[in-house]
């Protein structure tokens, strides 16, 4: 039979708001957090984004699915920080500023990723994931394979005032997936004064005919 103990002197409860407290900081959630059941839901997210070699007695990686982790606080995304993390379906990162390169290469599952600050995206830090849109809003600078093997993304829209660096091969398919910028099925969506400038630009030239005005898109 396990036995719970409250630590230096204080009472339980204190002690199990400080952990779920110590929860909600790494997850991001703001919920109220049911003792143990949500506890033990939420330190399987901060479990399945760790990258683990190994499952965890009583955890096994099938229990990670269709994860959806927001970080409020980075401001950054280390090099292959996430690579193959398999069961992350979205991921929120309404600060950062930067993502380093294979950050989230060969997350399979991953549809969403919500990063409206971020200027910097480095080589094949998105590559092979499920995207089918990315929103870009201030980005100076795509690395080389970044979005590359990305067999849904039909749609990206980059709203910077001027073209952003673009490194070979960024939106290209492989022999093993054929993508829809490359293969002239999906759309670039630039600012209309840019489109003529895109066209031009170094590796953007190899999409031109997918490059558009923004005014032309028409979602969300």
């Amino acid at each position: 039979m396990v036995t719970y103990k409250a630590v230096n002197g204080g009472s339980l409860d204190a002690d199990l708001t400080k952990v779920a407290d110590a929860i909600r900081s790494e997850t991001g959630t703001t919920e109220d957090l049911d003792f143990p059941s949500g506890f033990v839901s939420e330190v399987k997210d901060i479990k399945a984004i760790c990258n683990l070699t190994a499952p965890t007695s009583g955890i096994t990686f099938a229990d990670f699915k269709n994860l959806h982790i927001t970080f409020p606080n980075a401001d950054s995304i280390g090099n292959t920080a996430f690579q193959y993390s398999t069961a992350i379906a979205s991921l929120d990162f309404p600060n950062a500023k930067t993502i380093g390169a294979s950050a989230f290469s060969g997350c399979t599952s991953l549809k969403n990723i919500n990063i409206p600050l971020v200027t910097s995206i480095g080589d094949y830090s998105l590559f092979g994931t499920a995207l089918t849109k990315v929103d870009l809003p201030v980005v100076t600078s795509i690395g080389a394979s970044a979005f590359q093997n990305c067999g849904s993304l039909t749609t990206v829209i980059i709203r910077s005032e001027s073209v952003p660096s673009l490194g070979a091969a960024a939106f290209d398919s492989t022999a093993s997936v054929i993508t829809p910028i490359a293969s002239g099925t999906g759309s670039i969506y630039v600012p209309d004064d840019l489109v003529g400038i895109y066209k031009e630009a170094t590796n953007w030239s190899t999409y031109a005919s997918q490059i558009k005005p923004l005014s032309e898109y028409k979602g969300n």
